[in-house]
């Protein structure tokens, strides 16, 4: 459990403000991020605020009463970056992230479960697809805000992955003002 912290103006390959990689057969890794200040943090590749990736085994992270805001990637997933594995998100914005690629503010590829509930998804921008949330696989979005996002791609607000079967649940919650310069402006749903 990571608890009560300022992480601010780091620079690195993956997980320039924190990196958790999962690379154990059998085994599960859980981790706790309460009451974090992510700021500021540029990755050269992906998640610029966190990386998490599982290769082997289980990852279950989640992310609570945090704020991360005005990272950057290069590629994918300026605020965080999701590759296996199951990440939950409460009462935390995500605010003025910016991908190159995809995923301002939040990107999950392939094989993830992303659980985001009373939080705030604003001002991300990405230079393709998804400029609030890139949705890989699989995603449940309960009373949260995804707000003034913008994609030069499709998704403005959130754009799910149009390579696999994606399933979304999207209950009591807000899209509004997000803005694709393709198709989208809230949502984008397949190519």
């Amino acid at each position: 459990s990571i608890a009560n912290l300022q992480i601010r103006g780091g620079s690195a390959t993956n997980g320039a403000g924190v990196y958790i990689v999962h690379n154990d057969y059998g085994d599960t890794l859980t981790v706790y991020l309460q009451n974090l200040y992510i700021l500021g943090n540029l990755a050269s590749d992906m998640g610029g605020g966190v990386y998490a990736y599982v290769a082997n085994g289980d990852l279950k992270v989640s992310i609570e009463d945090s704020n991360i805001s005005k990272n950057s990637a290069t590629n994918y997933g300026g605020g965080i970056y999701l590759e296996g594995g199951t990440l939950n998100i409460t009462g935390t914005t995500i605010e003025g992230n910016s991908a190159s690629l995809a995923g301002g503010g939040i990107y999950t590829d392939d094989d993830t479960s992303l659980n985001v509930s009373n939080t705030i998804v604003k001002d991300n921008t990405s230079a393709g697809p998804g400029g609030g949330l890139l949705i890989g696989e699989k995603a449940s979005i309960t009373k949260s805000w995804i707000v003034n996002n913008r994609s030069s791609e499709e998704g403005g607000g959130i754009d799910l992955n149009d390579r696999l079967p994606v399933t979304m649940n999207l209950f009591a919650s807000v899209v509004a003002y997000n803005h694709s310069q393709t198709k989208g402006g809230g949502l984008a749903i397949g190519s």
